[in-house]
């Protein structure tokens, strides 16, 4: 689908005309005057298609939306537990469910002293 929004001369208010249509070209596409748009229809996120409970996809998002530009983070599992409103039992059962998806690494960290701190997660759903 594509469109348009238009204004009215002396009318404020906005229209928009949606037209539906095979795929455009790359020089259709920049060709396309300004104040028009594209609506695509793209895939499908893995998480969705795993078949996995409604709290390891909740759990996911979480450490999506943390993870940096290495798709890492490190938060705690109580930390992730309060943010989410769960118990920290529910994140540990929704973490294993992601490690045995095969969508999460979890790295065990240690304090320099032997200690342990929290666990490096690294997301694995976009090779």
């Amino acid at each position: 689908m594509s469109g348009y929004v238009t204004t009215g001369k002396n009318d404020p208010s906005q229209s928009l005309q949606m037209i539906s249509r095979p795929l455009m070209s790359s020089d259709e596409l920049k060709a396309l005057p300004k104040g028009n748009f594209i609506v695509t229809k793209t895939g499908t996120h893995p998480i969705y298609a795993a078949d996995l409970p409604h709290r390891a996809v909740t759990v996911f998002m979480y450490l999506k939306n943390r993870a940096n530009k290495d798709r890492t983070c490190f938060p705690a599992i109580g930390t992730i537990a309060s943010d989410l409103k769960l118990s920290k039992r529910t994140v540990e059962r929704a973490l294993a469910d992601l490690e045995k998806a095969g969508l999460l690494e979890r790295i065990h960290r240690f304090r320099s002293k032997g200690g342990k701190s929290s666990n490096l997660y690294r997301l694995l759903d976009d090779p």
